[in-house]
């Protein structure tokens, strides 16, 4: 089954993941502006390897899963050394995005992001939008090992 990204709201998308019995937890809407265009796409939580990852539709030609980890305020690093490890990582397919710190000022979010092209009009094999997510799974697994040596590295140690 081929979809175009137009096609893959997160309705669709939630279907396509349960097909794969990857369980969805959540399904963010689509959100309109008040003249009917679109202000964001919504998005879907999807629990795998007991972990939750949000793969994201847009309307600017590609689809971006994400994963997030949150780390305790005492065991995080100063911002400076977060923001080095983000730009390090930008030499890589999966991206790290420092997120800053939670409401409660108790821990530091690190996000994972890839962002999947899909040229306007295209079409994906549902398969495939499948193995991409896999494939962002173990690339962020492998970022997430790689991650305590990277913080070394930006502290100079």
């Amino acid at each position: 089954m081929e979809f175009t990204l137009d096609q893959l709201s997160p309705q669709n998308l939630k279907l396509l993941f349960e097909q794969a019995l990857i369980d969805v937890t959540h399904v963010e809407e689509p959100e309109l502006k008040s003249d009917g265009t679109t202000k964001y796409w919504g998005w879907i939580n999807v629990k795998d390897d007991g972990q939750i990852y949000k793969v994201m539709p847009t309307d600017m030609e590609f689809m971006q899963f994400s994963w997030t980890i949150w780390l305790e305020k005492n065991e995080s690093h100063p911002e400076e050394v977060l923001l080095k490890v983000s730009n390090m990582y930008d030499k890589f397919p999966v991206h790290c995005h420092y997120e800053g710190h939670d409401e409660s000022d108790n821990t530091v979010g690190i996000s994972f992001v890839y962002s999947q092209f899909f040229p306007d009009g295209e079409s994906i094999e549902a398969r495939k939008l499948l193995k991409i997510f896999k494939a962002f799974q173990r690339i962020t697994n492998k970022n997430v090992e790689v991650y305590r040596q990277l913080v070394s590295e930006a502290q100079g140690e």
